[in-house]
């Protein structure tokens, strides 16, 4: 599986919600299958400048087992709202960041390569 992210805007001020997408795909040639211990399939880390985690999403997620298989080609995609507000997770200070998105398969967390983010 590939992961991958995208985001909608390349800064996010505050009162800007981003839209972030995270997209698993299954690049091999057989069907592959992902197994979750919630609902949420997928989440958002945010890496300072040392490519640290220094946050990620929280999101509400039901607690119900959850199996995806993908043909080859296919893609699990999600979308997440990240703002700035002050209910919004994480907090971050005005600085440079990357985001990466995470497939959350309990047996392998799959991670995409990060892209920048500036919070000004």
């Amino acid at each position: 599986f590939a992961v991958t992210i995208a985001i909608d805007k390349p800064e996010v001020r505050p009162g800007q919600p981003a839209t972030i997408i995270v997209r698993g795909k299954n690049v091999g040639t057989s069907a592959g299958t992902m197994e979750f211990a919630t609902g949420c399939l997928t989440t958002v880390e945010f890496l300072d400048e040392s490519s640290r985690v220094v946050g990620a999403l929280l999101e509400m997620c039901p607690q119900v087992l959850t199996t995806r298989t993908l043909a080859p080609g296919d893609s699990l995609v999600s979308e997440h709202t990240w703002g700035r507000g002050r209910f919004d997770s994480p907090q971050l200070a005005p600085g440079r960041y990357q985001i990466r998105g995470v497939v959350l398969d309990s047996r392998a967390l799959l991670r995409s390569p990060a892209v920048p983010l500036l919070v000004p």
